[in-house]
């Protein structure tokens, strides 16, 4: 057998091996996806259920320096009638106060969050007064991880 016929013959064993340990592994479950269980209280779980109650909080609330407190860096932002892109920290947090001093929220509540999904996301609705007159609103809201801290991603009114 030549040289090159024998390299052609070990690199196939060694694939091969290596798919058996693979399928092994999977099956007695050494590799498990890093998932975040809904009810499990992992601190990445209890991180990003605060965003969500902080949210939740500030939009019920009025007080909108709980939400503030998650941006970080660079969140996208899209406002009903108003604001929509990538904003900085800063400018985000300019624009929600702003946004929020001619909308006044009567009450809100997260319907909907799912925290194993990717990525994690929260969605609920309210009412507010603007301009005298009550509408009703709708949040979707997302997390993600930057440098090793939990931050809101994105911040949708419709």
């Amino acid at each position: 057998m030549s040289i090159a016929r024998k390299l052609i013959f070990l690199a196939v064993l060694l694939m091969s091996f290596t798919d058996i340990q693979y399928i092994s592994a999977t099956q007695t479950k050494q590799f498990t996806p890093q998932k975040y269980s809904e009810n499990s209280q992992e601190p990445e779980t209890e991180k990003i259920n605060s965003i969500f109650h902080d949210v939740e909080n500030a939009l019920s609330s009025n007080d909108v320096d709980l939400l503030t407190q998650h941006i970080f860096k660079q969140v996208k932002l899209t406002l009903r009638d108003a604001e929509n892109g990538y904003f900085s920290e800063n400018q985000a947090i300019y624009i929600i106060k702003n946004y929020f001093t001619t909308h006044k929220v009567i009450n809100f509540k997260f319907t909907l969050s799912r925290i194993s999904a990717e990525p994690p996301f929260a969605t609920g609705g309210g009412y507010w007064n603007m301009k005298g007159k009550q509408e009703k609103f709708q949040v979707y809201i997302t997390v993600t991880e930057r440098d090793k801290r939990w931050v809101l991603a994105q911040f949708i009114i419709y």
